[in-house]
């Protein structure tokens, strides 16, 4: 019996031969795909951290009442904060405080002033209002904060915020616009200067604003190095020319972490080293690389 099945065996093979595998050139070797595959990495790697920039930043705001819609006025606003004497003032809004030079606290008040969303700027300054025209509402919701440029009528914003890391980045973003104030006329310039716990002020980009004109929403970013656990956040309206006055308007405050790129840097590496294996009994196999 069986060697009846052997028989059969080798009559089907001679007459339905199997195909022979070519030979492999002696020269012939598998290809080296590590150099392909680490170029591919190294043009990937810069994508990669990009994604971990500020749209993949910690989502948690540190900033505190960043739309200013928790205040203590109500209707369409209202002065920013209550003269106490000198250059110090009660702010209306929570979690914020505010200062004012020595000429900006009129009567019992300071001319800055929280504006609501649909007022139109009407609040400003005990009711005399500002030119609205192309600016609306805050971009994200909330109140908008309206500070004097003049130096001699302006206020100092500031927050102390904490939950800080010391040498981690955090991003700061806000949104900015300008205006003047109704009945006034000439070309004024409006922009922010802006501090983390005292240190070197980074300024906004400067709006030129037409006369009896205002200047549109426009987003600011700015990058800031913590040296301390909590730190003050302060802003202070910069503009020009005195006695127009140049409103500089503020709204949206956030501030997150920037996380640091070096997971992504552990993948590609792992991912080189994964290169470096071989599988057993075949080479790996890449299009477009042969390696020689």
């Amino acid at each position: 019996m069986w060697r009846m099945r052997l028989s059969v065996a080798a009559d089907t093979q001679a007459r339905f031969p199997y195909p022979e595998r070519p030979a492999m050139p002696h020269h012939r070797r598998p290809p080296n795909l590590l150099p392909g595959c680490a170029y591919l990495v190294s043009l990937a790697l810069p994508a990669l951290v990009a994604l971990s920039g500020p749209a993949s930043a910690d989502t948690i705001n540190l900033v505190t009442n960043g739309t200013f819609s928790s205040t203590s006025l109500s209707g369409a606003g209202g002065y920013l904060c209550a003269n106490t004497g000198g250059s110090t003032c009660t702010s209306a809004v929570a979690n914020w405080s505010a200062t004012c030079a020595t000429g900006g606290c009129t009567g019992t008040k300071t001319p800055s002033s929280v504006l609501f969303a649909g007022s139109n700027g009407s609040a400003w300054n005990n009711g005399s209002g500002l030119y609205w025209s192309g600016i609306g509402n805050a971009p994200l919701g909330g109140n908008v904060i309206a500070v004097d440029g003049d130096a001699q009528y302006t206020s100092v914003l500031s927050q102390s915020v904490s939950g800080l890391k010391v040498g981690e980045t955090y991003l700061l973003q806000f949104y900015q616009a300008a205006s003047q104030q109704t009945g006034l006329s000439g070309k004024t310039t409006e922009q922010w200067s802006v501090s983390l716990g005292g240190g070197t002020s980074q300024i906004s980009a400067l709006q030129n604003t037409a006369s009896q004109s205002a200047s549109p929403w426009t987003t600011v970013a700015m990058r800031f190095v913590a040296n301390a656990t909590s730190e003050t956040l302060q802003f202070v309206a910069l503009g020009t020319p005195t006695g127009e006055p140049p409103v500089v308007l503020l709204s949206d405050v956030s501030m997150v972490d920037i996380p640091e790129p070096a997971g992504l840097a552990v993948v590609a590496v792992g991912l080189l080293g994964f290169l470096r294996m071989r599988r057993k009994g075949g080479a790996v196999i890449a299009a477009g690389f042969d390696g020689e």
